[in-house]
């Protein structure tokens, strides 16, 4: 965490590439999600379990998504380990818990049943004036990937009702307001990773593209990095779609250089690389 707030903060980093908004996924711990915070950039949005910021006018429509009460501001060890780092001003903002997760019987093999997974909402206003909304989020992990075990839970079924919680979601705070979504999908286009909720999600999302780039592309599970050495390639699972309000291109992998740590070793900042994109409202 260190070494990416590093980066974050000094705009001259050859691994810099300025980002004006930053989207984390799997920042599980408290110390972990306090570097982060203090990486240099003024708006960020961290949210506590059963919080929602979503007031600022905003109203429900047709009753349909309702704000829980907030058990605290922050998010403790073990949420859902998302942060959204703008430039831009935040407007509105809210954290969406999802209702499908992972099984109780496998907490001790997956854990997924212990994070949170959630997506992030937030209306950012551009300099000009503009207000557009950015969603985060980290959808449930396939176990079966790069195990020999055939009782593996891929939860492909749990991740495409996530999606469709997540366009439910965009239904009642976005509307039809430019949006862009990002994250780790833990689904693609790559064979290793095109599955059910991948093939659903233009279904859901009509309209919302990617920047162009190399469908056999990889984010995570490569070779090249340290930390998934010997596991087979997972193909691209972190992804920003843009709706058609955008002009999106300069679709790549940014952190995916190595820094040399204290004792040596080179090291990737992380088992996934990142993804970036360039936009522009129309």
């Amino acid at each position: 965490m260190n070494k990416i707030c590093e980066v974050l903060k000094d705009k001259e980093h050859p691994h810099n590439a300025n980002w004006d908004v930053v989207l984390i996924q799997e920042a599980w711990t408290v110390g972990s999600r306090k570097i982060l915070k203090d990486c240099g950039y003024p708006h960020v949005l961290d949210i506590g379990s059963g919080l929602w910021r979503a007031g600022w006018g905003v109203r429900h429509r047709r009753g349909g998504i309702r704000p829980r009460p907030g058990r605290h501001g922050l998010e403790l060890n073990l949420e859902s380990g998302l942060l959204v780092l703008s430039r831009f001003p935040i407007k509105k903002s809210l954290r969406y818990e999802f209702k499908n997760e992972g099984r109780l019987f496998r907490v001790f093999s997956d854990g997924e049943k212990v994070a949170a997974k959630s997506v992030y909402l937030a209306q950012l206003e551009l300099p000009e004036g503009k207000k557009i909304w950015i969603a985060n989020t980290h959808l449930v992990a396939n176990y079966c990937d790069n195990s020999e075990d055939t009782d593996c839970e891929s939860y492909e079924i749990v991740r495409t009702a996530q999606m469709r919680e997540m366009r439910k979601v965009f239904d009642e705070w976005v509307g039809d307001d430019p949006l862009i979504f990002g994250g780790d999908l833990n689904a693609g286009e790559h064979p290793n990773a095109k599955d059910l909720s991948w093939v659903t999600l233009p279904e859901l999302f009509p309209g919302f593209e990617q920047a162009p780039h190399d469908e056999l592309l990889v984010s995570t599970s490569s070779p090249t990095n340290f930390f998934k050495k010997g596991h087979k390639e997972g193909g691209k699972l972190d992804h920003i779609f843009a709706s058609p309000h955008f002009e999106i291109s300069e679709g790549k992998l940014a952190f995916e250089q190595k820094f040399v740590s204290k004792e040596g070793e080179n090291l990737n900042y992380s088992d996934h690389y990142g993804w970036e994109s360039t936009l522009l409202l129309k």
